[in-house]
Formats: C-alpha cells, sequence, structure tokens
C-alpha cells in the first residue's frame, strides 16, 4: 500500500501528469469548438433575410396604404368642398329664401280713387303752384284723418318731417322696393318697426306742396333708388 501511494505521488510530480492535463484541455476546447462550430451550421443563414423581406412586404404595403388613404382623403376633401360650395351658393337663411321668393302685392293705403296719377316725363297742372310739373308719385282722394294702412309687409326704414310732403314714413319692402306714405299725420310707428300688411301706421293729413289740391294721401314708391308707378291692386 505504501508501495503504491509512493508510485502515485511521484507520477504526480512527473511530467505525465501535466501532459495528460494538457491533453484534456486540448480535448475539451476542440469539442467545445465542434460543438459551437455544428450550432452556427446548423442554425439557417436566411434567419434574418425573411423577416428583413417580410418587413420590407410590410413596408411597402403600408406605404401603398398609405398612398390610397391619401388619394381617398383627397378625394374626400375635394367632393367636400364641392358640396360646401354648393350649399355655400344656395339660400340657407329662411329670411333670404322669403326675400327671394316673395312676391309683392300692394294693396291701396286707404279707400279712395287715383286723383292724380304717376308722371314721369309728362308734365301735370299743380293748382298749389299754379304751373305744369312732373308728378312721381300717385294721389290717392279721401278724407282727412282716415286711417293709412302700409301697402304690403316691410319694415320702417324712417320717419321724418319734410316741408314739401309733410310727415313722411319710407318703408322697406325687401327686393330693392320702398314706398313713401307723405301727408301722415298722428303716425303710429317709427324707424326699425317691423310691418305687416295692413297694419295701421298713421291718419291722412296735408301734403304742403299739394294743399290745394282735394283732400288725399300722396304715395311715391322707389325701385332700386328710382322712382316708378305704385303697383296697387
Amino acid at each position: 500500500m505504501k508501495y503504491n501511494e509512493q508510485k502515485f505521488a511521484k507520477f504526480i510530480g512527473g511530467t505525465g501528469f501535466f501532459a495528460i492535463v494538457a491533453c484534456c484541455v486540448l480535448i475539451i476546447g476542440a469539442a467545445t469548438w465542434f460543438a459551437v462550430s455544428r450550432f452556427n451550421k446548423a442554425k439557417p443563414e436566411t434567419e434574418k433575410t425573411p423577416k428583413t423581406e417580410s418587413y420590407t412586404q410590410n413596408s411597402s404595403s403600408y406605404n401603398d396604404m398609405g398612398d390610397i388613404g391619401g388619394e381617398i382623403s383627397s378625394a374626400t376633401s375635394e367632393i367636400a368642398d364641392e358640396v360646401t360650395n354648393s350649399v355655400s351658393n344656395e339660400p340657407y337663411s329662411s329670411e333670404t329664401v322669403s326675400e327671394e321668393a316673395k312676391v309683392l302685392n300692394f294693396i291701396s293705403p286707404v279707400e279712395g280713387k287715383i286723383s292724380k296719377s304717376y308722371s314721369e316725363t309728362e308734365l301735370q297742372y299743380s293748382a298749389t303752384y299754379g304751373d305744369m310739373r312732373l308728378h312721381t308719385g300717385i294721389d290717392i282722394a279721401c278724407e282727412k284723418g282716415a286711417s293709412v294702412k302700409a301697402m304690403e309687409e316691410g319694415r320702417v326704414v324712417s320717419v321724418e318731417e319734410n316741408t314739401s310732403f309733410g310727415t313722411v314714413i319710407t318703408v322697406d319692402h325687401g327686393n330693392g322696393i320702398k314706398t313713401k306714405y307723405c301727408g301722415i299725420e298722428n303716425a303710429t310707428v317709427k324707424a326699425e318697426d317691423k310691418l305687416a300688411k295692413g297694419e295701421i301706421i298713421g291718419a291722412v293729413g296735408t301734403v304742403p306742396c299739394e294743399c290745394a289740391d282735394q283732400s288725399h294721401i300722396h304715395i311715391e314708391m322707389y325701385e332700386k333708388g328710382k322712382t316708378v308707378s305704385p303697383k296697387i291692386k
């Protein structure tokens, strides 16, 4: 037993032991290298390629969809603009619609017959001034103090005193048409009042520039700023 121990100790201290250890290290290293090499060879070289291609394809599809989305958005925007333009060109206010569609049918402001007609070019005799002159309105014979009605619905523009025509009430009926009621007394309306057709606006008074004529009311009508013959039914 003692002999074996001495022999083992001699072997450990000799070169044979180190040679065996070196061989083991080489064998382990070689086995490790072989295993790593086998692993690398077994791993597909194109493993990353499909992912890259797939990403590229997906990116391409994404870009295509982006282009399509842009075209759809552009087309939708154009359609929306057309719809907006068509809507903006249409009357959108109920007041605007009624203004354009409204047909004005003027009634007589008082009960009576026309005593002097409208004249834009033909001179007519003035009893007050004793001469011939144009008559830019109509005179309707009636009793002084008779009620004066709005000939059509509208808005009162003004109630003013005039040296020639007395109290004058101007009413805007829309469509560029205004009427002037001259020779009014006891006016019951004021500027900006809304009038209904037939509403009482005052009473028949005196027209200073026509005071020599029989009692009447003087009516003038303007279309876009120009006097026209009053259209009374």
